[in-house]
């Protein structure tokens, strides 16, 4: 204890090691959002050839798909095969 009470530190953190166990769960957190949300473009491009496919009609060019809050292209590249 210090000379005229507890130290800020002490009062503000009082268990250091729950806060270090704290900050590295929400990191982890953070980076499973961030992957969640990179994968998303590729769920969205599967499930719209799924559906295709099951309504019965068969995909004859690429589909691409923009974000619009970052500007990001993806592609769905078709492969082309002799006609059936």
């Amino acid at each position: 204890m210090a000379k005229n009470g507890m130290r800020r530190q002490v009062y503000y953190r009082s268990d250091p090691t729950f806060e270090a166990v704290l900050a590295r769960w929400r990191q982890e957190e953070r980076a499973m959002e961030r992957s969640d949300k990179s994968i998303s473009p590729i769920r969205v491009l599967g499930t719209v050839r799924m559906l295709i496919k099951r309504a019965g009609y068969r995909l004859i060019s690429d589909i691409e798909i923009l974000d619009t809050r970052t500007g990001d292209k993806y592609r769905s590249i078709t492969e082309r095969k002799g006609k059936k």
